[in-house]
């Protein structure tokens, strides 16, 4: 869990433009100092306008308001404004540089404005200009605007080869300011982290280890970048290290690298706080994987004692948050599960303040922890509660890839529509104008309409081809959901269902103890074992639900029959189940698991909604005729005499998921769904699917 936080953090470092921690302060502790700084420069600039002044230094000023403005959102389209009137400006000065500095503050305005499109366009151009001027140090600085627009579009391959291009032009550079060595370290701690998402972990550590290096290198040489930019660059650099070397099991270099970023933080001037935080969190994370807990969770604890109510810490939630899962798992280890529980605790509420209620994974791994903890503390009730929790996140993750994976489809169906229907029309208007000119242009109008058969031929194999696409990802939407149905199925059953019986075993063993020496307890001893008897049946419940054995076991047939009979009792209703047609026979787990859904699905939807006294369920053969081929097919029956609905209604609304299920479990059986249902009349569900061929 320590380790995927680590991940999800040094992902979100590679998204943006690198602060020094003197801006991060700043910015901070004075939000209206950069407004105040606009303001001047846009005063000057009236002025000059006023005046109708036109030379390089206009230029030069337009462009740092552009600059400016191209990292507020609330202001991006002014600096695209102004960015396209310093390059036009230039343009009739013949001022290249200027050109070139405006495409690049340009391509800065639509990364910001996330048209990644045009923002690449746009620094290309740049990058050309500068490249006519032989300026390594402005190559430099695009190439990494460039790649970092590559990065957001998530071209990881051309992101490598930027900045292995940024490696090259800084070799060659023969006057190494700081500005461009600044950069370049960046860049290589971008190479050695795409490195580190490729699991190539020696290249990864080597380009690390040059960042860090030539980091400690500028802090020695310009002490305003030791005092601004080295806390922060300095760090993240040996936190990219550690994750390397943790993940090659190197953990004493782990641990030492942390010890470093410890001293750069304590030397730290400005934001001391923040850099002691994150280089408590590193050195906590190296001793928890180095097995050294006690000392993981004394460094943990010493980054929760930080003032997180001001200063450069202030409302750090993500900060906080890591260091109480740091500190929970080091207490967890230690077998302090009473600590353990309440930082995750703390952890997860502090993810839930940060993220919101819309599913993440990260709040899987607070989940599974919990779970962990409880099952260390003998408290089943929440131990089956944060399993519930486990299940509802995956299935709602499940069903939100679905959804998208539906919306894909969908709207690739309407642009293949579309262009039909377009291409029809085209054909219709031709073939009208070929007709019109008569026997004179009998030859071209032949030519038309073979070309436009030839079309039409390329439209129709496009379409087949959309179509087994289609079905293609339909399958492996359909096939991925079940796989986790049972990877869920056989966690509940081997892993929490067989831990809880065996606690249940050995909490029934002190029941004659209680009742001969404490009877006054026996009372709450029975709920208390009631309660966990009714945890272990919900469990295999759900587990059961989730994929039941006996139809692997005994066939299609017997499972609706068991399915039939777990309905409760208490539901006043009568169900009528024929299978005599399937009766002892098998067929493909395919078949049979889509078939044994479908009828699921009927039953739970006329249990909840058609509030039907009786139920008809009929599983029959029979045969069709298909161009001269006797074929097989299965039919299923589902018929009720409930209130019934509209149609159309259901179909326009979410909760009609269910019928888009059962819809694309028979087509990818390659069936029919056929439901007819009116207020007041009941309901009537018909799938046919056809039987492979024996």
């Amino acid at each position: 869990m320590i380790q995927l936080k680590a991940k999800c953090i040094l992902m979100l470092l590679l998204m943006y433009a690198v602060p020094s921690t003197a801006q991060i302060i700043k910015y901070k502790n004075d939000g209206n100092s950069l407004q105040r700084r606009l303001d001047s420069l846009e005063a000057v600039l009236s002025t000059y306008r006023g005046a109708n002044r036109v030379d390089t230094s206009v230029v030069n000023l337009i462009l740092s308001i552009a600059n400016i403005r191209a990292y507020e959102m609330d202001t991006t389209k002014k600096a695209l404004v102004y960015a396209n009137e310093a390059r036009a400006m230039a343009q009739k000065l013949g001022y290249a540089q200027g050109i070139a500095i405006a495409w690049i503050t340009e391509s800065k305005a639509f990364m910001e404005y996330n048209d990644l499109t045009n923002g690449i366009r746009c620094c290309n151009n740049g990058i050309q200009v500068h490249g006519q001027l032989c300026d390594t140090a402005a190559l430099i600085d695009d190439s990494w605007v460039l790649g970092t627009l590559y990065f957001r579009q998530g071209w990881l391959d051309k992101v490598l080869e930027c900045f292995l291009r940024v490696e090259g032009l800084y070799t060659s550079f023969t006057t190494k300011t700081q500005a461009a060595s600044d950069r370049f370290a960046w860049c290589l701690y971008q190479v050695a982290a795409l490195y580190f998402e490729r699991n190539d972990l020696d290249l990864s550590r080597r380009y690390a280890l040059q960042a860090s290096r030539l980091s400690d290198s500028l802090a020695k040489q310009y002490p305003a970048y030791k005092r601004e930019k080295y806390p922060y660059s300095g760090i993240t650099f040996l936190g990219l290290l550690v994750n390397i070397t943790t993940k090659q099991q190197r953990f004493d270099e782990s641990l030492q690298f942390a010890q470093e970023s410890l001293a750069i933080a304590n030397a730290d001037s400005i934001g001391r706080d923040y850099s002691l935080a994150r280089s408590y969190e590193l050195l906590a994370n190296a001793c928890y994987n180095n097995s050294q807990y006690a000392e993981g969770l004394r460094y943990a604890l010493a980054g929760l004692s930080l003032n997180f109510s001001s200063g450069s810490l202030k409302k750090d939630e993500l900060a906080m948050g890591s260091l109480h899962d740091i500190a929970a798992n080091n207490y967890f280890k230690l077998a302090r599960f009473r600590e353990a529980l309440t930082h995750a605790e703390q952890a997860l509420q502090l993810n839930l303040d940060v993220y919101g209620k819309t599913p993440k994974t990260v709040f899987m791994e607070n989940y599974k922890f919990l779970v962990a903890v409880n099952d260390s503390l003998h408290q089943p009730e929440k131990s089956v509660q944060y399993y519930r929790l486990i299940t509802m996140l995956q299935d709602t993750l499940l069903q939100s890839e679905r959804r998208r994976l539906v919306a894909d489809m969908q709207a690739q169906r309407e642009a293949i529509q579309l262009r039909r229907e377009t291409e029809q029309q085209k054909a219709q208007r031709d073939t009208f104008f070929a007709a019109s000119v008569g026997v004179v242009l009998f030859i071209i109008g032949a030519g038309l309409a073979f070309y436009f058969r030839k079309r039409a031929t390329f439209t129709r194999q496009l379409l087949e081809e959309s179509e087994r696409t289609s079905r293609t990802v339909l399958q492996a939407t359909i096939e991925a959901i079940e796989q986790e149905r049972r990877r869920i199925q056989r966690e509940l059953h081997d892993g929490a269902g067989a831990k809880l019986s065996a606690v249940k075993i050995g909490l029934s063993s002190f029941q004659s103890l209680i009742r001969t020496y404490q009877p006054d307890r026996a009372q709450g001893y029975e709920k208390s074992m009631s309660a966990f008897t009714e945890a272990i049946t919900e469990i295999k419940r759900i587990s059961h639900d989730m994929l039941p054995p006996i139809l692997e076991k005994q066939g299609l047939a017997v499972a609706l029959e068991e399915l039939v009979q777990s309905v409760p009792s208490t539901i006043d209703i009568q169900i009528l189940l024929n299978v005599e047609a399937i009766l002892g026979k098998r067929y493909n787990a395919s078949l049979e698991l889509s078939v044994y859904r479908l009828t699921q699905e009927i039953l739970n939807n006329c249990l909840k909604h058609a509030d039907a006294a009786s139920l008809v369920l009929f599983v029959g053969l029979e045969q069709r005729t298909t161009e001269g081929n006797v074929v097989d097919w299965l039919t299923l029956i589902g018929e009720d005499e409930g209130k019934g609905f509209h149609i159309e209604e259901i179909s326009t609304r979410n909760g009609s998921l269910g019928l888009g299920t059962m819809q694309s479990r028979v087509q990818y059986m390659g069936g029919t769904l056929s439901i007819i249902s009116e207020p007041g009349r009941g309901t009537c569900v018909t799938a046919k699917i056809p039987l492979p061929s024996p």
